[in-house]
């Protein structure tokens, strides 16, 4: 593939990472657009603007440069973070796979049996995916993300009425359900995964003028756009359709397709999963981009082995939270992205004259 092409890819799986219940999970936590709406947006403006930085602007600027000077004691250093990175994400996919299987089989008797063989078909069709990524080019994140920005302009569209809503228990509490630190947390976190993304980028060597449009059209105006329809969603569907019963949280933006139908679960089953399913992706694209590779096959394998069993051990402990995994090894990248901006700043500065 040309370079123009590896561009035009690159941006396309960073939006359509925009556009996935994971990044709605994380995004819309403490979100409640009509208390503060100029502190809201700013958050989430905020928020996109310094994911583009450390996502996007730092990993296809400064990874190239790191990769070219790393010496000595450094090459070292680097490796353990890899590995390190690379158990979080294995450990995140299997604990997000087991996920999607728990709620494909919400219910469902032998559920342990069940449970575990549909995580283990969802991340074989991931690996799958990652496998024959240069031959089914842009059709899986296009699709995938084409397929989350039309559901959630439909969710929009479907609990509109709740923009106009007011639930007496509701609205005395509402002012509770805001919290704009929280939305900057998890715009800042959604959008960790992209950096594999701009790390690619990078390798091409691009003109700085072009890293930043493809940043801005890949993850700025998209996690903008996915975020603030999402807490609109979120918000709307708690009006029309809360219970005292039910919590409100990301689930709201799913309201709506559960009302009585004749298609019953599968309308709020059948999009989650296939929402969730580029995360998926996206992980095992990170664990084979960044894991450490060395020139003899069976070390290779041997890495692939250890780096496994590591994040298998880990993740079978979870109980079917992706966030007990996820979440942890979004912060570690994220202070490993913000380590590699300083670094880059004082080398900028050493060369400045």
């Amino acid at each position: 593939m040309d370079a123009r092409g590896q561009l035009v890819r690159a941006v396309v799986w960073e939006a359509a990472l925009c556009y996935t219940a994971t990044t709605w999970v994380l995004s819309t936590e403490g979100a409640w657009p009509p208390n503060g709406p100029l502190q809201f947006v700013g958050a989430v403006v905020g928020a996109a603007t310094a994911a583009l930085f450390l996502f996007h602007i730092v990993p296809a600027e400064v990874v190239p440069q790191l990769s070219r000077r790393a010496t000595g004691w450094m090459v070292y250093v680097l490796r353990a973070l890899v590995v390190w990175y690379c158990v979080g994400a294995f450990a995140s996919f299997i604990s997000l796979a087991h996920n999607e299987g728990y709620i494909l089989l919400l219910g469902h008797p032998d559920q342990t049996v069940l449970i575990n063989g549909a995580g283990l078909a969802f991340g074989l069709f991931a690996v799958l995916v990652v496998w024959r990524e240069d031959r089914l080019g842009l059709i899986v994140p296009g699709v995938l993300g084409t397929l989350g920005l039309m559901f959630i302009l439909a969710a929009l569209l479907a609990t509109s009425a709740g923009f106009w809503t007011h639930i007496q228990q509701l609205s005395s509490g509402e002012d509770a359900l805001s919290d704009n630190v929280k939305v900057f947390r998890g715009v800042l976190l959604a959008t960790v995964p992209a950096a594999i993304f701009a790390v690619r980028l990078g390798r091409l060597r691009p003109p700085r003028s072009t890293i930043f449009r493809t940043g801005v059209l890949g993850l700025w105006l998209p996690v903008v756009s996915s975020a603030t329809l999402a807490s609109l969603a979120k918000m709307c569907g708690a009006r029309l359709y809360w219970r005292p019963s039910l919590p409100i949280d990301e689930g709201a933006i799913f309201a709506w397709v559960n009302q009585p139908s004749r298609l019953g679960r599968w309308t709020v089953i059948a999009p989650v999963i296939t929402l969730m399913v580029l995360t998926l992706v996206v992980l095992m694209v990170w664990i084979k981009e960044t894991m450490p590779k060395t020139e003899s096959p069976w070390k290779n394998w041997a890495l692939i082995v250890l780096i496994g069993s590591l994040g298998l051990e880990f993740a079978l402990d979870d109980q079917f939270s992706f966030q007990v995994y996820y979440e942890p090894w979004l912060w570690s990248v994220l202070v490993g992205a913000v380590a590699l901006a300083v670094w880059g700043a004082v080398l900028a500065l050493r060369r400045s004259p």
